[in-house]
C-alpha cells in the first residue's frame, strides 16, 4: 500500500506525501524525541528511499524437518549428558 501511495500520479496526493515525509524528516532530526521513535522514523524513510524493499529478508518459521532434526540432536546430547551423570 505504501508503494501505491508513494507512486501515485495524482498531483495532490503526491504533494501530500511529500509534506508527510518532509515532516517525518524534521521529526527524525529532533533530538527531543525518544531515540526509539527517531529510529522507527528513520526505518520508514530508509524503506521509502529503497522503493519499499526491506534491507534484510525476514525469516519465517523453520521447516518441520529442521525442527525435528534439532530436537533429535539436542535429545541425543541431553541423553549423553544424562548417561554420563548416571554412570
Amino acid at each position: 500500500m505504501c508503494l501505491q501511495l508513494d507512486s501515485t500520479t495524482k498531483p495532490e496526493l503526491k504533494a501530500a506525501m511529500g509534506v508527510y515525509f518532509a515532516r517525518m524528516q524534521k521529526l527524525r532530526e529532533n533530538t527531543m524525541l525518544d531515540s526509539r521513535i527517531r529510529f522507527m522514523i528513520q526505518d520508514v524513510l530508509d524503506l521509502r528511499n529503497t522503493k519499499w524493499v526491506p534491507r534484510t529478508k525476514k525469516e519465517g518459521p523453520k521447516k518441520i524437518e529442521v525442527r525435528q532434526w534439532f530436537l533429535h540432536v539436542s535429545g541425543s546430547v541431553l541423553g549423553m549428558e544424562h548417561n554420563a551423570l548416571c554412570n
